[in-house]
Order: C-alpha cells, then structure tokens, then sequence
C-alpha cells in the first residue's frame, strides 16, 4: 500500500525537517497493532512541497490572529470550538499527491506546527511534534481506521447532522449495528461465550466482544463490539472486530501472492531439475504460511520455494500449486478469501532423448535390434547421450529466482523503516 506523504507550512530551507517529521510520525503510527504487524505491507513517498512562510494558520489566537502564507493554507479551529482540529486545502493535497503517486491509498499531511492539531477525512492531516505529543500518533491510527476499513467512530458524543444508519440494511460500517438480536450480529463470529444483550460495561465483560450499547454519536438503540476501542478511544487498542476489519483491508490492497517464477506452464525432460518460487510479503512477525502440492499430495516444504526434479515426477503432465495465505488468529472471518492466494504450474514431461518413454530406468529395447555378444562389447549407440537430460550441465531454461520488481523499487529510496517498509522522496513544483 502506498502513503503519500506532503508537508505544509515547510519552506524551502526546511525539506530535510520535512522528510525527519515523516520517519517519526510513521515510526510512531507502525508501533500500533495491527499497523505494526503489516508495516512492510506500506511504502510511504514523501512530497516536498515548499511554503512561503513556516507554520500554520491560528485564527484562535489571541490578541489577533496569526497567518501564514503556505502551500495548502493549513489552519487550525476549522471547527468552531475545536482548536486542535487542524486542517488544509483538500483539492490542493490531492491533486499534488495524485500527481506524485497516482496508485495511492493513504494521503498524510503534515504541518509544519508544534500545537497539537489534526483531522481525518480523504486525507490524513497532523501537526508535526510527535515527540511532544505522542498521542497524534493514536490519532492517526484512528482516522486511518476510517480510511482504511470505513470503520465508524464508537463516540456517543451527539453530532445532529451525521447521516443515521438505515433501518432496512443496518450500518454500513463493520463495528456498529442497529441489530439486538444474537443471530442478526454482524461480528458473532466474534461472540465466544453468552452475554447477556445488550451487554453492560462491567466486569466480567470489560474484555469480551458482546452488543455494547451507544455509538456513532448516539447513546441508545445503536451497539458496538467491545466496551473500549481505539475507535472510541484513540489510544486504546482496537477492539477485535475493528483489528480484523483492519487486517482484511490491508488485503484488499496487497495480495499474499505477488508473483511466481518460472512462469506458469513449462516443459521438462527427465534429468532435469527446477526450483519453484513465490514472492509474498512479509509480516513483521514473520513470513505468510505455505502449503505446496504436488497433483493432490501435499509436500513437506513450507517455504517460498520448491524443488522439482523431472525423474521424481515421472513422463507425464503434472500440476504444482503453492497456497500463501495468513494465518492470523487476528481474523476469524474473511468471505471473499482476501489473506490466501494459489500459484499454479502446469508441467509436462519428457522422457531423454534416447530413452524409451519408460524412463532411464524402465522400457523395453525396441524390436528387431541384435543382441551384443560377449566379446563384441557395446555398440556405438549404447554411449552416454550428450543431448541426454542426464548431464550435469545446467539447464539454460532455470530460473535464479522470482522477477517480481521490490516493492517501492521504482522510485527513490531515501531510509529504509521497520522491514520492507520504505520512506522514498520526490520533489514537487
């Protein structure tokens, strides 16, 4: 998945401020799970943008408002009462993100000013002072929860003009439900034991997933999974309904499979040898599960690649298949098959040149051919067959490996990040 980064209120002596203010805010934001577990799944592209003047706009502030002229004319309070609710030209950050990356899926904006401030929407905006305000991080984890998943907010802070949830479909978004009914939970895959419904927020039912009564900025006839959240809490962790909405977005976006070698059909002669490859991303905890199977026999290697030999096969057409999938514990439901993937091989073999199609080992001598005697020794055509798949030779046709291009190779690679996570630079304007 790619993260475009820009920045506002950076003038042109303050791009490498810039591009340390993006290491640290990402660095912060792939601590949190399950970010952090999938952060090799992301390549962030930093914009550099240049302002006029440094900083942002403060039409709170006293005695009279502070302006500064910058790229995307970030301001603060774009909510009356809301001073830390940060935000900027939305088209203007699009359109130079899209001219930067136009494959994107995350655009954050950082604001070159140390008052906490942020805000979510199409686009990610934060103030740049992580280090002083940890919290922008669980911020950013949070909003990028309604990016990524559609995730609702689990607040029951009243908002009048929110659109509500339709009657006939229920909500929309995976983590809340107008149903009260066991049945009809959207997350009862979730539910491992009886609770009563709806749930009450006491023990022992702090750490279950269960019908919690208020969301969406109501109080009543409207429930959530958990009794905290990141998505009620920001800071929280996310409860495990929005966890896996979460982990089955970011496979939406990568597939456990991106690509095979050599490709998919091929031919081989017996004596001849060929190593089978995936490439698939990588967890921070570690690699995606691997099942190979020859015809319908599974094999005992697990890994991204297998070796095939000709003769273990045997004259014949044969299929190899390699199943890459997530075993996550962290998702218990995933209707469309996002987190598994299978690569196929069709293989035909041939028998070597000169071999009956027995084999080396097998077949009868053809008819009508003497018999050697004893003193004659072997005739001319019994000599070992150069052409033969029994050489040592190297077969011209064997691959060194996947072709897939790295993640994030075509562009240019700045500091490397937690994994295969990449920071990368372009300028702009």
């Amino acid at each position: 998945m790619d993260i475009v980064v820009l920045g506002d209120g950076y003038t042109a002596g303050e791009m490498t401020k810039l591009h340390d203010d993006a290491v640290a805010l990402l660095d912060v934001l792939f601590t949190i799970e399950p970010y952090a577990d999938h952060a090799p799944f992301f390549n962030a592209t930093v914009v550099y943008t240049v302002s006029n003047e440094a900083g942002a706009d403060h039409p709170e502030a006293l005695p009279a408002p502070i302006v500064r002229d910058t790229a995307f004319d970030a301001y603060y309070e774009c909510a009356p009462g809301r001073p830390d609710l940060l935000c900027a030209n939305v088209g203007e950050v699009l359109t130079a993100a899209l001219a930067a990356v136009p494959t994107l899926d995350v655009v954050l904006l950082v604001v070159n000013d140390d008052a906490y401030g942020g805000s979510g929407g199409s686009l990610l905006t934060v103030s740049r002072n992580v280090a002083t305000y940890p919290e922008i991080g669980d911020l950013m984890a949070h909003e990028l929860g309604h990016i990524l998943a559609g995730l609702a907010d689990e607040y029951q802070t009243p908002y009048p003009s929110y659109p509500p949830c339709s009657a006939a479909v229920d909500c929309y978004e995976p983590n809340v439900t107008l149903r009260d009914t066991l049945a009809d939970i959207k997350w009862l895959h979730w539910i491992d034991e009886p609770v009563p419904l709806p749930t009450p927020v006491t023990s022992p039912y702090l750490d279950v997933v269960g019908l919690f009564e208020g969301a969406r900025y109501l109080d009543s006839d409207i429930y959530r999974p958990a009794a905290d959240c990141a998505m009620r809490t920001p800071g929280s962790p996310f409860c495990p309904v929005c966890s896996e909405a979460l982990i089955l977005s970011f496979y939406d976006k990568v597939t456990p499979i991106d690509a095979q070698s050599p490709e998919p059909s091929f031919a081989m002669v017996v004596g001849d040898e060929r190593t089978l490859e995936v490439a698939a991303p990588q967890r921070t905890s570690g690699p995606l599960s691997v099942t190979w199977t020859i015809g319908t026999d599974e094999q005992a290697a697990s890994t991204t690649t297998l070796l095939v030999r000709a003769a273990d096969l045997g004259v014949g057409e044969h299929t190899v298949t390699a199943r890459v999938y997530d075993d996550t514990a962290k998702v218990r439901l995933d209707p469309s098959g996002a987190l598994s993937a299978t690569a196929a091989w069709a293989i035909e073999i041939t028998a070597a040149p000169g071999e009956p199609d027995g084999g080396p080992d097998g077949g009868p001598e053809p008819d009508g051919g003497p018999e050697p005697t004893p003193d004659e020794g072997p005739s001319p055509s019994d000599d070992h067959d150069p052409n033969s798949g029994d050489t040592d030779e190297p077969n011209a046709d064997e691959s060194d490996g996947c072709n897939a291009t790295a993640r994030g190779s075509p562009l240019l690679v700045l500091i490397a990040l937690l994994g295969a996570r990449i920071v990368t630079s372009r300028a702009s304007r």
